[in-house]
C-alpha cells in the first residue's frame, strides 16, 4: 500500500536524518534511510537448497530461517552479488534513476527524488565488500554491504555500511527487492511481509551483524573527528538538504494529488451524467410528448428547476463507506479530517458535488467525503465480491504476483507485478479471481490479493 508523504511529519523524517547515525552509518541513512534490506540471490549455498515447500506452516518457516540467520557469514563467491551492488551504486550516486530501477524495485518516484538531491553531493562508492547470510525466499539473501562514499570536493571517505535484502527473479536474474529497503521501511509507501520483517530483525540482531556494525561506527567517528568537511557535510549540509527537499516534495505532492483528483472527478461526474442521461432519456421523451402544447421557454425553465431540486432535495439520504475513508472540513483531500467512516458506516447525504466529492452530515456536522468512496446500498457480510469491487475501481496489490492471461493458476503468466502496483477493475468474478487492466495489458489475479484505493 502506497502512503502518501502527507501522511508523514516533516519533523519525522528529519528525525530520521539526525538520529539515525549510529546504527546506520550509511549517508542514506543520515539523509533519510538507509537501505537496509534487497533481495540478492546469486551465489548458491547449501541453505538455499531447502526449499520454502519443504515447510507445512509459515511458523516454521520462519523457525528454521532464524537459525540460519545466526550462522556466520558466507562469502560472495562468483561475485554476481557485489556486481549487483556496485552497478546499483554507481546508478544511485549519479542520481540515474533509470539506471536504478534495473537493479532494484520496486522505486518510487519519492525515492527517485531523493536520489536527485543525494547525488548532488555523491560523487562516488568505492572499496565494496559484500557479506551474505540466507534470505527468506528461495535463492535469496540478506547482504551487509561495507563501503566507502566519497563526496564531491572532501578528500576523507565516509565508512558505510549498507544492508540489503536480494532476490532472484523467474528468469533467473538477481534484483535488489527495494520493499525491505530502509527508504521504504521509513516512508511506508508499500506493504512488507510480517515473516520477512521478522526475520531481518533476527538478521540484525545476529552477533556478526552486531560486530560488524560497530566497526563500521568506529571508522565513521574516526572519519568525523579527522575532517571537519566530511562532519560538517554529515551533520549540517545534508540534513539541511534534506529539509529542504522533503517540504518542496510535499507541496508539489498536494498540488499534484489535487490535480489529479480533480481530473478523476471531472471523469467520474461526466459518466454519470451520461449515465443519467442514458437512464431517463424514455422518461424525458415521454414527458416531452404530454407537454407538446406549452411554450418552449417555460419548457426548459421547468427541467432546470426539476434538476436543481434533484441535486439539492433528493439527495438527502442514507450513504454508506465503501471503505475506510476520511471525512473532510472542506471537499479538498489536504483539509482537516473530522473523523473516519469504516467500511459499512452510514452518514446522511446532504448532496453530491460536481467537483467529485459530497457533502454530508457527519456526527451533527457538515463534512466531505469523495463520492467514489460511498455507495447507496449497504454491503451484508454475506454479499459477494462483486458489490464491492466493481469496473473501473483502482486497486492495489496487497502482495507481489502473477498476473495470468486466463483463471487459473497454472495459466500462462502476462507479468509479475509487485505489492503496491496499481490494477484497474475490469471485471470480478464468483470464483474469487478478478480481470484487471495492468500496465496496457489484461490479466487476472485472485481478488484476495486486492485492496480498494
Amino acid at each position: 500500500m502506497k502512503k502518501k508523504i502527507e501522511d508523514l511529519t516533516l519533523e519525522q523524517i528529519v528525525t530520521a536524518i539526525k538520529h539515525n547515525k549510529v546504527k546506520c552509518i550509511s549517508i542514506l541513512a543520515i539523509i533519510v534511510v538507509v537501505i537496509i534490506f534487497a533481495a540478492v540471490a546469486a551465489s548458491k549455498k547449501s541453505g538455499n537448497d531447502v526449499a520454502l515447500s519443504d515447510f507445512s506452516t509459515d511458523e516454521a518457516v520462519l523457525e528454521y530461517k532464524q537459525e540460519a540467520v545466526n550462522e556466520e557469514y558466507a562469502e560472495d563467491e562468483n561475485g554476481e552479488i557485489k556486481n549487483l551492488i556496485t552497478n546499483y551504486y554507481a546508478a544511485y550516486a549519479s542520481g540515474d534513476t533509470t539506471a536504478v530501477e534495473k537493479y532494484a524495485t520496486p522505486v518510487s518516484d519519492m525515492e527517485k527524488s531523493y536520489i536527485g538531491v543525494f547525488s548532488q553531493y555523491a560523487q562516488n562508492y568505492q572499496d565494496v565488500t559484500c557479506y551474505l547470510k540466507e534470505g527468506y525466499n528461495n535463492n535469496s539473501y540478506f547482504v551487509s554491504v561495507v563501503y566507502s562514499l566519497k563526496f564531491k570536493d572532501i578528500e576523507t571517505l565516509d565508512p558505510g555500511l549498507d544492508f540489503f535484502y536480494v532476490q532472484t527473479n523467474e528468469d533467473g536474474e538477481l534484483y535488489i527487492d527495494n520493499v525491505y529497503s530502509n527508504f521504504n521501511l521509513t516512508m511506508n509507501e508499500y506493504d512488507q511481509d510480517d515473516n520477512i520483517k521478522a526475520l531481518i530483525t533476527a538478521f540484525e540482531q545476529a552477533e556478526d551483524v552486531a560486530e560488524l556494525q560497530q566497526q563500521i561506527q568506529s571508522s565513521y567517528d574516526e572519519a568525523i573527528d579527522s575532517d571537519d568537511d566530511l562532519a560538517k557535510m554529515m551533520e549540517e549540509t545534508l540534513p539541511e538538504a534534506l529539509e529542504k527537499w522533503a517540504s518542496s516534495y510535499q507541496e508539489e505532492s498536494d498540488d499534484s494529488e489535487d490535480d489529479k483528483d480533480s481530473d478523476e472527478a471531472k471523469k467520474d461526474s461526466d459518466e454519470a451524467e451520461k449515465e443519467s442521461d442514458n437512464t431517463n432519456k424514455e422518461s424525458d421523451d415521454s414527458k416531452e410528448e404530454t407537454q407538446e402544447n406549452e411554450d418552449s421557454n417555460e419548457e426548459a425553465e421547468s427541467d432546470d428547476s426539476k434538476s436543481q431540486e434533484t441535486s439539492d432535495d433528493s439527495d438527502s439520504k442514507l450513504v454508506y463507506a465503501k471503505t475506510k475513508v476520511n471525512v473532510r472540513k472542506k471537499a479538498k483531500i489536504s483539509a482537516q479530517s473530522l473523523g473516519v467512516l469504516e467500511k459499512g458506516d452510514s452518514v446522511t447525504l446532504i448532496k453530491k458535488m460536481d467537483n467529485g466529492w459530497s457533502k454530508v452530515k457527519y456526527k451533527g456536522k457538515s463534512g466531505y467525503v469523495m463520492s467514489k468512496y460511498l455507495k447507496s446500498t449497504k454491503t451484508s457480510d454475506s454479499g459477494s465480491s462483486e458489490s464491492e469491487l466493481s469496473r473501473g475501481d483502482k486497486v492495489r496489490l496487497s502482495e507481489s504476483v502473477n498476473i495470468r492471461s486466463k483463471k487459473s493458476t497454472k495459466a500462462g503468466r502476462v507479468g509479475l507485478a509487485y505489492a503496491g502496483n496499481t490494477l484497474t477493475v475490469l471485471k470480478v468474478y464468483d470464483d474469487g479471481w478478478t480481470k484487471v487492466r495492468w500496465k496496457g495489458k489484461k490479466g487476472y489475479v485472485k481478488t484476495s490479493v486486492l485492496l480498494e484505493q
